[in-house]
């Protein structure tokens, strides 16, 4: 048997993946996929032969290749196959997730899906450097420039805008699939129940989970949930404070943010206060009453 989780966008679906896993003893995993040095739910999945094929690699169809390879294979195998949206965008991204999921089904895997069900993360996409930035902004903004100040005045126009609609997106594509796969989550319901989730998967398929890596794996979920609800509280809490001090010139040291979070809040100052912060230079002081003198 082989199974499948995926999801439009990042939320949850490598550690469901990893959970199902660990709760029954069908794949190798070990240890806590939430430590650093790569030591997560990716890492564990490259060291102990759970995979993330790419169903539009630039070289060429990994789900395809993988399913190739994995077809003689006797007993369980676990997938998390996605389609990179950094290479797909608008409705083509879309419609190869409905063709590489029809393919799946094709192929008799067991299929869940993850439902975004909330506009964040924006754009959905996980980046871990700078370069990974510019790549993907060049791309989605039809742009060659390499400036986080050009990059972060484009992108800021069309980040929320963009966020909402693909929520719309999500739940027309649903509306359309979740009626022929094996089974289908919520973001919510995964990121707040993620052991009744996992409980209704191994029911469906008629899978024990072993009990004693139950208890072992309760508090390593509940610091992913942490992880998780902290993502929210920033898009929930953490934007405005930061864009109501600087609108009104309040004294707050911001965190460390990468180019994602400068565009975010360039574009909740717009939305929410009406504001344009126009710096001058690719730097993006992390003083909210230094910001202040760059609105508008």
């Amino acid at each position: 048997m082989r199974i499948a989780f995926t999801s439009l966008k990042s939320v949850g679906g490598t550690f469901m993946d990893w959970s199902f896993g660990y709760l029954t003893g069908k794949v190798p995993v070990v240890d806590n996929p939430m430590g650093g040095n790569g030591n997560n739910a990716h890492g564990h999945n490259m060291k102990n032969g759970m995979i993330h094929p790419i169903w539009n690699h630039p070289r060429g169809n990994l789900v395809k290749e993988w399913l190739n390879d994995s077809k003689d294979h006797k007993g369980i195998k676990t997938f998390y196959p996605f389609v990179n949206g950094n290479f797909a965008m608008g409705d083509l991204f879309y419609d190869l997730n409905k063709e590489m999921i029809e393919y799946l089904l094709e192929q008799e895997v067991k299929v869940f899906l993850l439902q975004p069900t909330t506009p964040y993360p924006y754009l959905g996409a996980r980046f871990w450097k700078d370069e990974d930035h510019i790549d993907f902004f060049q791309r989605y903004l039809k742009t060659d420039s390499t400036s986080f100040k050009k990059i972060r005045e484009l992108a800021s126009f069309r980040v929320i805008a963009n966020a909402t609609k693909s929520v719309e997106d999500a739940d027309k594509f649903h509306s359309q699939m979740n009626s022929k796969v094996t089974g289908s989550f919520t973001d919510t319901d995964w990121q707040t129940n993620p052991e009744d989730c996992i409980k209704s998967i191994c029911d469906t398929l008629g899978i024990e989970i072993l009990s004693n890596r139950l208890e072992q794996w309760r508090p390593i979920t509940e610091k992913w949930a942490d992880n998780m609800a902290r993502v929210n509280k920033w898009y929930q809490q953490g934007i405005n404070e930061i864009t109501t001090a600087i609108v009104e010139n309040n004294p707050m040291a911001l965190p460390k943010l990468d180019l994602m979070g400068q565009i975010t809040i360039m574009a909740h100052l717009m939305k929410d206060h009406g504001k344009r912060l126009i710096l001058p230079t690719d730097e993006f002081p992390l003083d909210s009453q230094h910001l202040n003198r760059y609105i508008k």
